[in-house]
Order: C-alpha cells, then sequence, then structure tokens
C-alpha cells in the first residue's frame, strides 16, 4: 500500500460547483466519445499558464487507473446536498469526496472491498501493472437505483478472484444483493468447459450499464498464454441473477478485451460493442482482432468486422486496441489499431465474416 492523490485540473474561473453535467461512466456516456456538450467555459482564451491549473488535491490510498466518476446535487445523509467526486484505487478503496471543498478535502464516506490481489500472484508474475490490483476498472453509476457498480479483485485463500459491487451513492454500502463473486465458463467444442480464470485475466474495460444490465468485460494479463476475452452480464437490480456469459475464442486462444480502459459502448437498440485484441479468428466460434456487435442479451455475436490483415496483426502485436466509441445518433463504431489505422464500420452493416464484409473506411496516422 501507498499513499497517493487524484489531483483535479479546470479553468480557475471554472469551479466545480458550477458543474451541471454527471460523469457516471468511462468516457462520458455509452457512446464512449468523451463529449460534453453541454461546456460553455473552456476555449483557447481560457486554457492558458495564467488560468489553468491544479485545483485540488484529494489524498487516497493507492494508485488511481479508473476514471473518477461525479454526481452534482447528491442528497447524503443529514439532509445536505453535495457535488461529489467519487474515486476508487488499485488498494480496492472507494471514495465520495465532497468535490467543491477544493482546499479542506471533506470526505463524505469511504469503503474498503478487501484485500488487493498482489501483482505477484497474477498469472507469471507479469508486471505490465505494478504492486497491486485492486479496482482497475472504471466504475458505472445509476442515479436511478442511487448505487455505483464497481469491480474488485481481491486476494482470497492466497488466489486473485473477481468480485461485484453495487455501492449505496450516499453511504457506500453494499446493495442489490451484493457483491457476488465473478465466475463464467463457455462451451470450449471439448469435454471441459472453459472458465475464467482470475490468474490469467484483469478486468481493464470500464462497466456497461445498460438493457437492465452490468457488462463486465476482460482481458488478458500481459498476453500470457492461454487467455481469452471475456464478457459477463448481471442483473442491475439483483447481482446474484448472472444473465450471459461469452468467450471471445472458446476453443481457440486470445482475443482479449483490454480496449486501453475504455468502457463496452451501447447503442440505442440496446446492442453492445467490443474490440477484441490478438488472437485467432475463424468468423464462427473465435473472434479475435475483431470488432464485435452483441445482442444485449444472452450475449450473442450479433455481427462483427475482422480486418483481413487480422493474422498479421495478431502475430505483429499492431492489434486492435482503441475504441470502441460510436458516433452519436447513429451505429457508426469508430475503433484503432497500433498502426495507427482508424476504423469506421456500419453496425448496421456487420456480417460474421472478413469476406462478407467490404472493408471499412480507413484513415492512416
Amino acid at each position: 500500500m501507498f499513499a497517493a492523490r487524484i489531483v483535479l485540473l479546470c479553468t480557475v474561473s471554472c469551479l466545480i460547483s458550477h458543474a451541471q453535467v454527471n460523469i457516471l461512466t468511462a468516457n462520458g456516456n455509452n457512446d464512449r466519445t468523451n463529449a460534453n456538450l453541454q461546456e460553455s467555459q473552456l476555449s483557447p482564451a481560457t486554457v492558458s499558464a495564467d488560468s489553468f491549473g491544479k485545483l485540488a488535491a484529494f489524498p487516497v490510498d493507492g494508485a488511481v487507473y479508473a476514471q473518477p466518476l461525479y454526481v452534482g446535487g447528491l442528497a447524503v445523509p443529514g439532509g445536505a446536498s453535495h457535488n461529489v467526486l467519487f474515486v476508487t484505487t488499485m488498494h480496492n478503496s472507494v471514495y465520495a469526496y465532497d468535490a467543491d471543498a477544493l482546499f479542506n478535502p471533506v470526505l463524505l464516506w469511504s469503503v474498503n472491498l478487501g484485500p488487493s490481489a498482489p501483482a505477484s500472484v497474477v498469472y507469471n508474475g507479469y508486471s505490465d501493472i505494478a504492486n497491486e490490483i485492486g479496482i482497475l476498472g472504471t466504475g458505472a453509476i445509476d442515479l436511478n437505483r442511487g448505487v455505483l457498480y464497481v469491480v474488485s479483485e481481491v486476494l482470497e485463500f492466497g488466489a486473485p478472484a473477481f468480485y461485484l459491487h453495487a455501492l449505496d451513492l450516499t453511504s457506500g454500502h453494499e446493495r442489490m444483493n451484493g457483491p457476488v463473486p465473478i465466475s463464467g465458463t463457455a462451451n470450449s467444442g471439448g469435454a471441459a468447459p472453459l472458465a475464467l480464470d482470475p490468474h490469467q485475466h484483469i478486468q481493464r474495460p470500464g462497466l456497461l450499464l445498460a438493457n437492465g444490465a452490468v457488462y463486465i468485460a476482460f482481458g488478458s494479463h500481459g498476453d500470457q498464454a492461454p487467455f481469452h476475452g471475456w464478457i459477463m452480464s448481471y442483473n442491475a437490480s439483483d447481482l446474484t441473477h448472472q444473465l450471459g456469459v461469452f468467450a471471445t475464442t472458446p476453443s481457440a486462444m486470445g482475443g482479449s478485451i483490454w480496449q486501453s480502459g475504455r468502457g463496452l459502448a451501447a447503442d440505442n437498440l440496446g446492442n453492445v460493442y467490443a474490440i477484441s485484441g490478438n488472437g485467432d479468428y475463424d468468423g464462427a466460434r473465435n473472434f479475435g482482432e475483431s470488432v464485435l456487435k452483441l445482442s444485449g442479451s444472452p450475449l450473442a455475436v450479433a455481427g462483427s468486422f475482422t480486418p483481413p490483415n487480422w493474422e498479421s496483426l495478431s502475430d505483429n502485436d499492431f492489434d486492435l486496441s482503441a475504441g470502441p466509441a460510436l458516433v452519436a445518433g447513429t451505429h457508426t463504431v469508430i475503433s484503432a489499431d497500433k498502426y495507427g489505422d482508424l476504423y469506421i464500420v456500419n453496425g448496421d452493416s456487420m456480417t460474421n465474416a472478413v469476406s462478407g464484409y467490404s472493408s471499412p473506411a480507413r484513415c492512416v496516422g
């Protein structure tokens, strides 16, 4: 464990108390565009050395990988209303700070969700993440239910394990029958089913809240074989009810869903979009190096796009690694690979084979 601080930057004139836009999920919304169309104060004139910089620092107990979230005008016990900053750490702690207390931090509540998993116990001691793994992916807030959903990785009986939590926004207390252990199996086509192995996977992408469900994606820990990509979904009102399990390569290998931490996306029809990385592809059961469109329930492939040079991308570690993002009001999906190529794919025209889909628009950076 080590002390850390989450630092907040803003223009001096743009005090947090004036903010009216809630940040409830990774990348701002389920399109994952990071767009705040109500922003009116940031401009070349206001973002300067004299008017833009550090406003505050809030103490936390570990590294912060997840995006901080924000809820304005939240009524907390005692009747007061606060603008609240939610921060999660790799030490499995969750903090709710008064976002307006810039000079003397006011902690409204905090909880710890169990002992974090030392990086040394995760598969082969790979050091892509140092020290400890706790809450790595960005959570998601449901204002109607009044909860923050987060996934913790804990050390349990000497081994890593994943848990899904639904924390009350005003107190941090567990709700929705949480926490629940996260597990899942997929039909491997062989004698034994394929099971999610916490030793070989991390929960990096932001959580998705859509279709009355919480969607959770997993990828590899340093691409150490054997690994797969996974998506699980749980009833948002009762976490004990798992709704779906999807593995990207159930009868092969690879296909991590890590997305550089970006959350799974969802469109207005409830379809869920994901990006898989290095791995095998056959267009039938295995979907490495693919843009995936999944039915919201029960998490079945509704369409996909795989670049014709997918095998070269995989062999040379130039996999699809950024995205998905949806162009607002459309089903147009944007992703990118490590070459710097940008893929723009019509989600309504996806098929399940490379040969059945024309090349996407591509912009080489």
